[in-house]
């Protein structure tokens, strides 16, 4: 089993648990308000679980091919803003000249 699916499988099986938790919580809830007829439910996203480690190579390859450029790499690998990155890449550039 790969680590992806096992990840995947995780992620299910901690939603049932915190689903069932959720219902029980927004029932008593109800309950304490005096709403005796209720019907609750809980829908899960499709989130994205992002592998840091994975997006940071990614990254380093495609700077490394020239497919993006310094800005863009520290925007992706350290999330921050376009502005943020290229001072960062103008403060290292600034120290090489030293």
């Amino acid at each position: 089993m790969s680590d992806k699916n096992a990840l995947y499988q995780s992620v299910r099986k901690h939603e049932i648990i915190i689903k069932r938790a959720l219902m029980e919580l927004a029932d008593r809830v109800c309950a304490l308000g005096g709403y005796d007829e209720n019907e609750i439910s809980v829908f899960f996203g499709d989130c994205i679980i992002e592998d840091s480690a994975a997006l940071s190579d990614r990254a380093l390859k495609e700077f490394e091919h020239g497919i993006i450029d310094q800005t863009e790499y520290f925007m992706r690998v350290y999330k921050l803003t376009e502005k943020q990155a290229a001072d960062k890449v103008s403060q290292i550039m600034s120290r090489r000249k030293v």
